[in-house]
């Protein structure tokens, strides 16, 4: 395949999309500002007011460690279902696996094994845009005390003519509190459909 310039995702309304390589000291401002217009139903504007100020605060902290893990642009879910909010976000990154190999198939294939062997993980061989890739999902611990298990789900593809580039692509949800619950394997469900749009631009 020939070198890209670049990819595409197409994903359904109620997402904001943030460029995180580029980010800017307001973007998470503007993003939640972009988001979160007015306050919901029963919800007082001090209330909804410092609850925006720290969904910005934690988008700051999101933008500042994806640009550390060479991300490119971060996806937020902003939508409701059943009024009830959805608590997910899509990260784009880029960088090297740290393989010696040049046959993509032969280190997606370890990528999806080497997770099987993992306690929890869970990997398989897939497909993105005609291409082999890995995906790969597992219950993350909390990062921090303010934080609570997520589930991720991830898939790990090959940059097409740049040999030693891959593209991961990691979605991470709470769930409904509960990681390993319906609810959250309807979210993954989801995102396997964002995914199956995936595809490389020249």
């Amino acid at each position: 395949m020939q070198a890209t310039s670049g990819y595409r995702l197409v994903l359904p309304p109620g997402w904001i999309a943030i460029p995180v390589r580029d980010a800017a000291p307001g973007t998470a401002h503007e993003a939640i500002a972009t988001a979160f217009r007015k306050p919901p139903e029963g919800i007082g504007r001090d209330a909804f007011a410092r609850a925006r100020m720290e969904l910005e605060h934690r988008l700051e902290r999101m933008i500042t460690k994806a640009r550390a893990d060479g991300g490119l642009e971060l996806f937020l879910a902003c939508g409701n279902v059943y009024a009830n909010p959805v608590p997910a976000a899509i990260l784009v990154a880029e960088g090297s696996l740290g393989s010696d190999c040049d046959d993509p198939l032969a280190v997606v294939t370890a990528v999806a094994e080497g997770a099987g062997r993992g306690g929890g993980e869970r990997g398989q061989l897939t497909a993105l845009d005609g291409a082999p890739a890995a995906r790969v999902e597992r219950i993350a611990a909390p990062e921090s005390d303010d934080d609570r298990a997520s589930l991720r789900v991830e898939y790990t593809i090959a940059v097409p003519g740049s040999a030693g580039r891959w593209m991961v692509i990691t979605f991470s949800t709470l769930g409904d509190g509960d990681p390993v619950g319906e609810y959250a394997r309807l979210l993954a469900e989801l995102f396997d459909a964002i995914m199956s749009t995936f595809r490389w631009t020249t």
